[in-house]
């Protein structure tokens, strides 16, 4: 019986092919100008909006708001990040957590100080990456864990 899948730990192979369009609906995450990750995925992504407001307590049981329009929204993406990949077809080389700390050094808001297009489910923000975090999440199987920050404008309607 043949072996399609050799099992190495943390290694990770690239696999591409005629795959289907995605649904207009789909929830698929995109870094503009971010054109590999490397041997890492993106397993989540996320977006926190808030207001810009003010409540004012009284005498008298009275409360008063104060709005000001919105305020920044920040942006979440992270994922795993291999030890290795099979075969080294992701063009970065290394490892997952390399690949991961090299993007970020080269775009990160006080090299570039221009936004990246990060768009999530087909809706684009504006955002500049502004942190990251890498951390090895289990060493047995040479898997690491990362996240990205954004900070955002709100979009314009």
């Amino acid at each position: 019986m043949p072996v399609f899948f050799g099992h190495t730990r943390g290694a990770v192979k690239q696999l591409v092919g005629p795959w289907p369009n995605k649904p207009a609906g789909s929830l698929r995450v995109f870094i503009k100008g971010v054109q590999n990750l490397g041997p890492a995925i993106v397993t989540q992504c996320g977006v926190i909006q808030n207001g810009n407001f003010q409540f004012l307590h009284t005498i008298n049981d009275q409360i008063f708001v104060y709005i000001f329009g919105d305020r920044i929204s920040e942006l979440h993406v992270s994922g795993v990040a291999f030890g290795a990949p099979c075969v080294d077809d992701f063009g970065a080389g290394g490892n997952g957590v390399k690949s991961i700390l090299d993007i970020y050094d080269k775009e990160k808001i006080s090299v570039t100080g221009k936004p990246r297009v990060v768009s999530l489910g087909g809706v684009e923000f504006q955002s500049f990456l502004t942190g990251s975090s890498v951390d090895v999440a289990d060493a047995e199987t040479l898997l690491g864990q990362f996240s990205f920050k954004f900070h955002s404008f709100p979009a314009k309607k």
